[in-house]
């Protein structure tokens, strides 16, 4: 098993140099393990543009900070027209829906600034497509994420 740890007050990444991105990555599972929050990726991460296999995240002593779940509609008359909500949602809540497999979690973007990381996703419910999907924005502080996998 590899191991690559990330902190802010490194260029990306680590100890061997590896370049690590969450990028239409799918996590399928969320877990608290002391301190810290644990994202299982089945399918791996890229790592140096590479996929590797199964992997997991783990963000040091996270705190959450928000969730925001954001919906868009078409509006039937005006193609080109959209109306959205966003509504905040229980970290609780967030992590029960990802556990018990009604949501999963594809990984689109990610936004650091010191502690802090705003990570972007579309929440994938089985029963639409993707254009119609909603996005999850997830707002963590943790000083650290140390990413191993196969």
């Amino acid at each position: 098993m590899f191991h690559v740890k990330y902190s802010p007050n490194e260029e990306f990444a680590v100890s061997d140099g590896a370049i690590v991105s969450l990028h239409d990555c799918v996590a399928t599972s969320l877990r608290i393990e002391g301190d810290d929050l644990l994202i299982d990726f089945p399918k791996g991460i890229w790592v140096q543009a590479i996929k590797t296999g199964a992997a997991v995240a783990r963000l040091k002593n996270f705190e959450f900070g928000s969730v925001w779940l954001f919906r868009k509609a078409r509006l039937p008359l005006l193609w080109h027209a959209c109306v959205g909500t966003k509504r905040l949602l229980d970290e609780d809540d967030l992590i029960q829906k990802v556990n018990s497999g009604t949501w999963t979690l594809e990984f689109l973007y990610e936004f650091r600034c010191s502690d802090q990381r705003l990570f972007q996703c579309v929440v994938q419910p089985a029963s639409l497509i993707r254009s119609n999907k909603p996005t999850l924005e997830l707002c963590i502080d943790t000083p650290r994420i140390e990413y191993s996998w196969n």
